[in-house]
């Protein structure tokens, strides 16, 4: 489903890429501390991946639960099932509640109100 929760912290903000762009400075000879005020990551964060403390150096992580699909999929869908839902209302809305409620109860079997009108086939 998508995600639709807001965050509540910064932490995470400086983005994976600029993790690795640091990592990488550091590997070339840059001291953590410059590298974490250049690249605007905590300078204990930054010592904990070098030093890998972490489980995936490198790699951002937050929270105990990782997504099935990558985001950029994840969004795609998302749009896709907005504008899906949002065809399907205006579908709907043209329909009156009235044959809505005969389709219903003829697809589940149940008695038919007495009514002169005839339900539209689907």
């Amino acid at each position: 489903m998508p995600r639709s929760c807001k965050r509540k912290s910064a932490r995470g903000s400086y983005g994976e890429e600029s993790l690795r762009q640091a990592l990488a400075a550091i590997h070339d000879g840059t001291p953590v501390k410059t590298a974490a005020r250049q690249y605007g990551i905590p300078q204990r964060i930054l010592r904990r991946h070098w030093d890998k403390k972490v489980l995936y150096p490198g790699k951002l992580k937050l929270g105990r639960f990782e997504s099935d699909i990558p985001i950029q999929y994840e969004k795609e869908l998302t749009s896709k099932m907005r504008s899906l839902n949002n065809l399907l209302q205006a579908m709907l809305s043209e329909i009156p509640a009235h044959y809505l409620s005969i389709i219903y109860l003829r697809d589940n079997e149940h008695e038919k109100p007495s009514t002169t009108l005839h339900p539209i086939q689907i």
